[in-house]
């Protein structure tokens, strides 16, 4: 809730509105997923982090008429902290948001970029979620 409370007076300061909180009901500015949670953990007080940890942080906000959404996902107390499965996933996640970008070519489709992910995560032995792969805007 530490970051929650962080996130909202940030957005309100710069202007902004929280494009998750009210959307569908859901109750805060921030989705945070911890460790083997895949999306959409609700921030609450009840949820500590502690070392050795990793968390997703999502933000959505509306500034403008313009959208943005952004995530990432950190180690709690730092890459020291966490176990060599979790550096793992850090590494190849970040190694395939590179190439993912390198696709973001006009002619490419999204399915160009979705699958130089894929190819990346598998070959490292992770999966994608496909249930959860894309989404649109309101």
């Amino acid at each position: 809730m530490d970051l929650e409370r962080v996130a909202e007076r940030k957005i309100s300061e710069l202007g902004a509105v929280s494009a998750f909180k009210g959307y569908h009901d859901y109750p805060r500015v921030l989705c945070t997923s911890i460790n083997n949670e895949i999306v959409h953990g609700i921030p609450s007080e009840r949820r500590k982090l502690k070392a050795g940890d990793i968390v997703s942080i999502d933000c959505g906000v509306v500034l403008d008429g313009y959208f943005g959404d952004s995530a990432i996902t950190v180690a709690v107390g730092g890459d020291e902290a966490i176990s060599p499965e979790h550096k793992k996933l850090l590494e190849v996640t970040e190694a395939s948001l590179k190439r993912a970008i390198e696709k973001m070519r006009i002619g490419n489709t999204v399915g160009d970029v979705g699958a130089a992910v894929q190819d990346i995560v598998e070959a490292n032995g992770f999966s994608v979620v496909r249930e959860f792969v894309g989404h649109g805007l309101r």
